[in-house]
């Protein structure tokens, strides 16, 4: 134990050190604090701009929306196996403690307990955002939902890390059948934390943590998971390439890719989707057609989430639930997020002659399918659906074509909302002129324009 700490102090105090530094020369903590009482002022401000309605919406619903809610969370929890641990340790922790002779729970004491204070302060926040909302629509004062909610995220954490080890679930099922009776008999259980101010309420929750806690220190007592340094390894590298891509600093072409197929690979036993190469007469349209859909079986469930919640909503907002003035903001906050990962990686450099027209084709064909296809489905519901299509495989063709005239690849982030934005000019331009009804005509118009320019160049 003194061995580990010696070297949580050596590396840990040394990286806050040189990440305060970084802080202090980047931006200067003045500045930091002045953003941060502005933050706190805005905040303050919209909170007394909300007005609690006169009437409160009825309280069943919220009940019955907290019972399912606290249902797929117990059950997402108890019946599904984690493949990915939610903490890691880094490539240098693998190298120096990882393999050696010090007791697991010791190694993971200091990452564990960073990912622990993040999801407590996320389910506070969440909880915070819940209470504002509860407050507003339901007249209810609800002080002890952002407590409830941290100590759900945080034991969500716990017990992910149990049962990615093999840990038992009997306390888990136990305490979901425990908070269901005390829900359906006393409304005292987890989904009575979004509708009661009792006290009551946080036990459940604690009891959760306890025991996920207990059932961690007993599975990390010997040794590791069997893959878990792998998916340590393969994870901390994944992290880095975000850190450098916040900084502008783009890292080797399908690098990332590569990472995700082998951390893929590592999680499912080797098995995974097996799309087949396309014959070697197909051109290069469908060889970088079939490299960005394997690509996409490398991406998480969270990821394809991502990208259909984020399609969903993209079509959602031509209904009539959303103002006419908040529509188009919306959507083009959505495309910026959505557009790089259906569009995949930058084409590493090639001396082999390639015309502009297949890499577009190529790179933009998957995404395009899978906008279609939605667009389709929508048509019943928004009769505004494929003109919606459109303007997303519009903005993922400027995003390609930017993305490979730019010649700055660290820029690669920015141009996804770059082209967010020219995709909604000519709708601006044709509203302007009072010639909306031209919008389909002219964004197919451009779209063939781009084609035929690339289809000349190599």
């Amino acid at each position: 134990m003194n061995a580990v700490g010696f070297l949580r102090r050596a590396t840990a105090l040394r990286a806050w050190k040189k990440f305060f530094t970084w802080v202090e020369k980047a931006f200067g903590w003045g500045m930091v604090a002045w953003l941060l009482f502005w933050l706190v002022v805005y905040l303050i401000a919209g909170f007394q701009l909300l007005i609690p309605l006169k009437t409160a919406l009825p309280l069943e619903w919220l009940k019955l929306g907290a019972l399912i809610s606290s249902s797929l969370y117990f059950g997402w929890l108890a019946l599904s196996t984690p493949r990915l641990p939610m903490v890691i340790i880094s490539q240098r922790d693998v190298m120096r403690l990882g393999i050696g002779p010090a007791v697991p729970r010791q190694i993971l004491e200091y990452p564990l307990f960073l990912t622990l204070g993040q999801q407590f302060f996320l389910g506070g926040l969440f909880g915070g955002l819940l209470w504002i909302f509860l407050r507003t629509f339901f007249l209810l004062e609800l002080p002890f939902a952002p407590l409830s909610l941290a100590l759900l995220f945080t034991a969500r954490v716990v017990w992910q890390m149990t049962l990615y080890a093999g840990g038992s679930r009997l306390w888990l099922v136990g305490l979901w059948l425990l908070s269901v009776v005390l829900d359906v008999g006393l409304g005292l259980g987890v989904a009575a934390s979004l509708y009661s101010s009792s006290l009551v309420v946080l036990i459940i929750p604690t009891l959760l943590l306890m025991s996920g806690w207990l059932s961690l220190q007993k599975v990390y007592l010997e040794t590791f998971p069997p893959m878990f340094l792998q998916h340590s390894v393969v994870l901390a590298q994944l992290r880095a390439l975000g850190t450098m891509m916040l900084q502008q600093v783009m890292p080797a072409p399908g690098m990332r890719e590569r990472l995700q197929r082998q951390l893929k690979a590592t999680s499912s036993g080797g098995q995974g989707w097996r799309i087949p190469a396309p014959p070697l007469g197909y051109g290069a349209s469908a060889a970088l057609a079939w490299r960005n859909a394997l690509a996409m079986t490398s991406w998480s469930i969270g990821q394809w989430v991502f990208v259909l919640l984020g399609l969903s909503a993209f079509f959602a907002t031509a209904s009539s639930v959303v103002p006419n003035g908040f529509a188009l903001p919306a959507q083009v906050l959505i495309l910026s997020f959505i557009a790089l990962p259906l569009v995949g990686s930058v084409l590493p450099n090639s001396l082999v002659p390639v015309r502009g027209s297949a890499i577009l084709l190529g790179r933009v064909g998957i995404g395009a399918s899978l906008i279609i296809l939605l667009s389709l489905m929508a048509t019943f519901w928004i009769p505004d659906a494929l003109l919606l299509g459109l303007r997303a495989i519009f903005c993922l063709v400027l995003l390609e074509t930017l993305q490979r005239w730019s010649k700055n690849p660290s820029l690669t982030q920015n141009l996804g909302v770059a082209a967010a934005l020219l995709t909604f000019v000519a709708e601006a331009l044709l509203g302007f002129l009072g010639a909306s009804s031209l919008e389909m005509s002219v964004l197919s118009f451009i779209l063939v324009l781009i084609y035929t320019v690339q289809n000349l160049q190599e």
